[in-house]
């Protein structure tokens, strides 16, 4: 990062060839998927994310923007294609010792009624979750709150509820979209927590974040009252998308009871994690609408 960020004063640089990191684990301790321009892949870390303790493994070569469901195990990934439709797809993560890759066939998965959304190829932020009860949803979009459930039919979801929230005014002055970053991860017992972005073209990316009810429809209760990232918190431009920067939550955990993690990529070159308290983390929000 350019200069310190006072919401997240610990930032790990994670030793992989890549950006765009997704945790999960196994009973060989912690893995990440990340990926390069072309392709996702995989490697083992020490419990303190300091040292890469396997070889990297490919886990696909046209798949990007990896990211497995939070509380699965086995992992169940979801992910694009970024040379064919349909673009999104999900699949569980068969770990042997020697190799990790995706079981095959992959699910390629369809909106019911999406309407305009259906075949919008665009939108790869699919964000499935667990709740309390055991029941799988999915996040859609952030602003409003699109909620998706799985239909009666092989890999076809159903969006089932469209929760309009206001954005906080730091957000709402960049009068651009705000999508999903991370998959919902339980905040309290009462409340889920979730990162979402805006890019804004000018600059780069701004990151915020929402708290709502964790139980259906999940209504979202607070919102970030300042933006929690912004383009000058990457260490250097986007290769990709000069003069931009941008720092990319793809993935949010709780390494403990008293703390909030993303994984994120760096600018399109490397990997981190960024962790803070989650009071420090709480004291950010205000109600919303």
């Amino acid at each position: 990062m350019t200069i310190p960020n006072t919401t997240w004063p610990r930032v790990q640089h994670i030793p992989v060839n890549g950006f765009n990191p997704s945790p999960f684990q196994t009973d060989r301790g912690c893995w990440i998927t990340y990926r390069r321009q072309k392709g996702t892949y995989a490697r083992g870390l020490s419990l303190d994310l300091e040292t890469a303790e396997t070889v990297e493994l490919v886990l696909h070569q046209h798949l990007d923007d990896c990211r497995i469901v939070p509380g699965t195990r086995p992992a169940l990934a979801i992910a694009s294609f970024w040379n064919a439709p349909p673009r999104q797809t999900i699949a569980v993560i068969d770990f042997r010792p020697d190799q990790v890759s995706l079981l095959t066939p992959t699910m390629p998965l369809r909106l019911a009624n999406g309407g305009k959304h259906a075949d919008r190829r665009a939108e790869k932020n699919w964000q499935p979750f667990i709740d309390h009860d055991g029941n799988m949803f999915a996040l859609y979009d952030a602003h409003p709150m699109v909620l998706m459930s799985p239909t009666q039919e092989p890999q076809t979801w159903k969006i089932t509820e469209r929760i309009p929230w206001k954005l906080p005014d730091w957000a709402a002055k960049l009068e651009k979209h705000a999508r999903l970053s991370t998959a919902p991860i339980h905040f309290t017992l009462q409340t889920l927590l979730w990162f979402w972005h805006i890019k804004d073209a000018k600059a780069g990316y701004w990151t915020g974040a929402t708290i709502s009810n964790s139980r259906f429809p999940f209504k979202p209760m607070a919102t970030t009252a300042r933006p929690l990232l912004t383009p000058a918190d990457a260490s250097d431009v986007s290769p990709h998308w000069a003069p931009n920067t941008c720092v990319y939550p793809m993935s949010a955990d709780r390494p403990d009871a008293g703390h909030v993690r993303i994984w994120a990529g760096d600018s399109d070159r490397t990997s981190i994690a960024l962790t803070t308290s989650a009071k420090t983390l709480e004291n950010t929000f205000e109600a919303t609408e």
